[in-house]
């Protein structure tokens, strides 16, 4: 009965929608290489942003493993200028990103946010850039912030969901705000960090 909710793994276009949650973080990964490379034979620019500073270096290294350049943005170590290479920053990096961008930007989002808040300052940014600027959200199921405060985990169980395949819903696009609308209710004064486990640590 749960067969509507099931999407096969595939190359898929790049557009606005629900957030694609797979099984596992390596088939998040493998997804956003297709992303990628199905962006760049059309001819457009694509970059890739994260929530935390910690997880743009795992993101470069997972896309070199796939044969993709990428540059690691950051006003702390920024690496030499390769246009070639598919741009990876995190949210605090994300002015540095579009300062170079001219026009529409693809963007693609690895994991979002435990607060919400800053997720929607991502989109303000991009549409700021251009409003046909383009926001794509991959988040595997086994992310922190649906473990800690997500309900999915039981969903994917009951639908069998494999390491190639992901779930596209507004169901589970709305489980993961109400996961960060539980969170947001518990801070009162955030205090910024590095990687989700320090967040969670500093704030919760």
């Amino acid at each position: 009965m749960f067969d509507w909710l099931k999407k096969r793994l595939q190359a898929p276009s790049v557009r606005l929608g629900d957030d694609s949650v797979y099984s596992t973080a390596e088939a998040t990964l493998e997804a956003l290489v297709n992303v990628i490379r199905v962006t760049i034979s059309k001819g457009q620019a694509v970059s890739v942003v994260t929530p935390f500073e910690d997880s743009v270096g795992d993101i470069v290294s997972a896309l070199a493993r796939h044969g993709i350049t990428a540059t690691r943005l950051s006003r702390n170590a920024r690496e030499a200028s390769n246009p070639d290479a598919v741009p990876v920053a995190s949210y605090a990096d994300v002015a540095l990103l579009l300062s170079g961008a001219r026009g529409a930007v693809v963007m693609l989002q690895f994991n979002r946010h435990p607060l919400r808040a800053h997720d929607e300052a991502i989109e303000r940014a991009l549409s700021a850039q251009d409003p046909t600027s383009r926001l794509r959200v991959f988040m595997p199921m086994n992310d922190g912030l649906l473990t800690r405060f997500g309900s999915l985990g039981e969903v994917f169980q009951k639908l069998g969901i494999a390491a190639n395949e992901c779930v596209e819903s507004g169901m589970v696009t709305r489980a993961i705000e109400t996961a960060q609308r539980k969170i947001a209710a518990k801070v009162l004064d955030e205090k910024a960090a590095p990687s989700f486990a320090l967040w969670c640590e500093r704030n919760l």
